[in-house]
């Protein structure tokens, strides 16, 4: 069982020094007396390590990145939001970034060599938990990826 904000707090405290490189503000808001979820810290944490990595990629120095945690409406989900001020997904493209090799629109691709394969593995792991991630465009033009997991019982 795991704090939910332990893993806000891990990720905020690990990315310091790739936020830094790019000059890039990071928020963090976590939801007072969120229930704990019961996953695998190490692969949980490559879930949101790989996300807030592709944030970082494509948020332009001296942007902002957005890393929220609530629980949803239910009680029952524990929900997080990395939202990132980068150019964005095409809407039409935006189901499909979890798909294995899958690349983007040239626009969030510029001079990155990844794989396509993070955002793959990120979606198993996070089921594998018994969640669900998923994209959407962000208020500020980037992109939000939402990860959901089940509150412990």
């Amino acid at each position: 069982r795991t704090d939910p904000s332990w893993v806000v707090e891990e990720l905020a405290r690990t990315s310091t020094t790739s936020l830094a490189e790019k000059s890039i503000q990071m928020t963090t808001r976590v939801q007072p007396g969120l229930p704990e979820i019961e996953v695998d810290k190490d692969r949980i944490m490559q879930v949101f390590r790989n996300i807030l990595e592709n944030a970082i990629r494509y948020t332009p120095a001296h942007g902002q990145i957005a890393l929220s945690c609530d629980v949803d409406e239910t009680g029952l989900w524990v929900v997080f939001r990395i939202e990132d001020g980068g150019p964005g997904v095409v809407e039409g493209e935006i189901d499909r970034i979890f798909d294995r090799f899958y690349r983007t629109d040239p626009s969030r691709q510029r001079d990155q060599m990844g794989s396509g394969l993070g955002l793959a593995i990120a979606r198993s792991i996070t089921e594998q938990h018994g969640g669900s991630i998923r994209a959407e465009s962000a208020s500020g033009g980037g992109l939000a990826v939402i990860i959901q997991l089940p509150a412990a019982s």
